[in-house]
């Protein structure tokens, strides 16, 4: 890179870019949105680690967004009262999820499959 100094030389400077990735593309038009980083093989749950709580029967939908080329899958969980069970499942690029069910205790689990990086969940609950 070539400048001008405030003496009216020229001087001369070396830059290097890094480019480290992209964030994937939020999602955007939910009431909820959380964000993070997973590497290969990882595993987060959302929200922020917990669940939620819904006093009604309605429909839960999410968006996840992840890297190009990182294989992410998103599953909407509920508490059976022993246990987590999976009762929706997406997976691929720009994944969507949307499933009609009952009052009770929910959770999105987020996974890296086969590679890493910066993800976005937005989600609506009942």
């Amino acid at each position: 890179m070539t400048g001008k100094g405030s003496d009216g030389g020229t001087r001369s400077a070396a830059l290097t870019l890094t480019v480290r990735g992209t964030t994937p593309d939020t999602c955007t038009g939910h009431e909820e949105t959380r964000t993070g980083s997973l590497r290969a093989g990882a595993t987060a749950y959302q929200p922020d680690g917990g669940y939620y709580r819904t006093s009604v029967t309605g429909t839960h939908r999410a968006c996840l967004r992840a890297p190009d080329g990182a294989d992410f899958d998103l599953a909407l969980q509920k508490w059976s009262g022993r246990s987590w069970t999976v009762v929706a499942e997406a997976t691929g690029p720009g994944t969507t999820l949307t499933h009609t069910g009952p009052a009770g205790y929910y959770r999105y689990r987020i996974q890296a499959r086969t590679a890493g990086g910066d993800y976005s969940l937005g989600y609506d609950t009942p």
